[in-house]
């Protein structure tokens, strides 16, 4: 949250700025837990990572 005040601005300052942090946050979240599933090799993640 730190480095997004920093280079984007308060969270409080628009509206269009706080939809910005949810979006970031958002990509995020599911850069970490899906990264985690397929270093992990969870079996949950096969479906996402099946080939045709």
């Amino acid at each position: 949250m730190w480095a997004l005040e920093h280079f984007v601005g308060a969270l409080g300052g628009s509206i269009l700025i706080t939809l910005g942090y949810v979006c970031v946050a958002g990509v995020a979240s599911l850069v970490v837990t899906f990264g985690l599933a397929v270093v992990l090799k969870m079996p949950e993640v096969s479906a996402l990572l099946r080939r045709k």
